[in-house]
């Protein structure tokens, strides 16, 4: 997994929030393809991507990129969970190598993590025995569409 060099900026710790942070383009139609379909008035969807005009009207914030260390301490002043999403096959087998940033961000952050079933990250979860958050949380949020 991947490693974070970083400082915490005060004693903030992570809550829970209705927020779920993504880092990434979730409408990258090949990886994630999700994003333009997203809409749930109850819980917000952070993107850390440049704006988009799909996400008027959606309860999504657009974040923006930024360095490791404010990726870090905003996501864990924010709340919230992390997301690693994919419903693609081959992206689901590209994630078995790439992912671990994403996880270990979330995880260094002290967000707890929603993972799709077919994701590696699921497995890592797992055998540390952290729990799990069932898809179909996401589908009766009517937060995703799969």
């Amino acid at each position: 997994m991947g490693s974070h060099r970083w400082q915490r900026s005060g004693k903030e710790k992570p809550h829970y929030a209705p927020i779920i942070n993504f880092a990434g383009d979730p409408t990258n139609p090949e990886k994630y393809g999700f994003g333009g379909t997203w809409f749930n008035p109850d819980v917000k969807l952070r993107v850390f991507t440049s704006p988009k005009d799909w996400g008027v009207g959606r309860n999504i914030e657009f974040v923006g990129s930024m360095p490791d260390i404010a990726l870090l301490n905003d996501i864990r002043r924010t709340g919230g969970f992390g997301l690693i999403w994919s419903g693609d096959p081959y992206w689901l087998e590209y994630m078995k190598h790439n992912c671990s940033f994403k996880l270990s961000t979330y995880l260094a952050a002290g967000l707890p993590v929603i993972v799709n079933s077919g994701t590696p990250a699921r497995d890592i979860i797992e055998k540390k025995t952290w729990e799990l958050l069932p898809t179909r949380f996401l589908k009766q949020s009517n937060g995703f569409k799969q």
